[in-house]
């Protein structure tokens, strides 16, 4: 089980919430399970009793326990963070955990991972919140680096592709090394 998707609160009218996604061929029983929020202070929260995930299927929370079992709403950052899930069984960490570490979200846009073509995974704002259902692709500026040939083992020329889609030009600002 894995965090996959984090709607973030923008003070507006838009609800925080959080999806676990479930890679895996059986139900899991995600009850007491924590969640911690890396930069927070009062960071772990739990997932609440009966909280279980079918194989292959997302599970949406709005609300998380507290250490005394009180029930809050979850309420994510917009200016990034980095979250947690830590499988607990019997009170007591398995070392088994998946984490989302998201930088700024816009409003309108949540933060969560997709599966690449290569089948490792990638984070960051997706272009449009996809609640229970798989994750819309990441959302890329105007200007991005689309390729990257470091250190070839042939000698070839090691280069960096930045691609700009908008219709401004950009211009970069040289930076020398003077060491």
């Amino acid at each position: 089980v894995r965090i996959n998707e984090i709607l973030p609160y923008h003070g507006d009218e838009s609800e925080s919430w959080i999806e676990f996604y479930n890679a895996g061929t059986d139900e899991v029983d995600l009850s007491g399970w924590q969640l911690v929020r890396a930069d927070i202070k009062d960071r772990v929260r739990y997932i609440p009793q009966g909280t279980k995930i079918a194989a292959g299927s997302y599970t949406v929370l709005s609300e998380l326990e507290t250490e005394a079992g009180k029930l809050e709403n979850v309420s994510f950052v917009a200016r990034g963070e980095t979250v947690y899930l830590r499988e607990m069984q019997n009170g007591k960490a398995t070392g088994v955990e998946s984490g989302l570490e998201y930088a700024a979200v816009l409003p309108g846009h949540s933060a969560g991972v997709i599966a690449l073509s290569d089948g490792s995974h990638q984070q960051g704002m997706l272009q449009s919140p996809t609640k229970g259902k798989a994750n819309a692709e990441i959302s890329l500026g105007p200007i991005y680096i689309s390729e990257v040939f470091y250190n070839p083992q042939d000698g070839d020329v090691e280069f960096l592709e930045i691609v700009n889609r908008s219709d401004s030009t950009v211009t970069f600002l040289e930076i020398v090394n003077r060491s």
